[in-house]
């Protein structure tokens, strides 16, 4: 994914207690998958899909992007 989407830092994370993870994450237990963008130890953005294409890069590319 890093590779792919040419980020210069990525972390990839499991939280291996309740399904919704940790409070402030915000994580969509109905979702397929949740993207969480975080900085300086608090979530910025949160972004749950049920399916994922290239046309959902881009609005994670900005949040991370808007951290610089």
């Amino acid at each position: 994914m890093q590779m792919s989407l040419n980020l210069v830092n990525t972390s990839l994370a499991v939280f291996e207690g309740e399904k919704a993870g940790p409070n402030q994450w915000g994580v969509n237990v109905d979702a397929h998958v949740t993207v969480v963008v975080a900085h300086k130890g608090k979530v910025t953005n949160v972004f749950a899909h049920n399916s994922i294409n290239d046309t959902d890069v881009k609005a994670v590319t900005e949040a991370a992007t808007k951290l610089k």
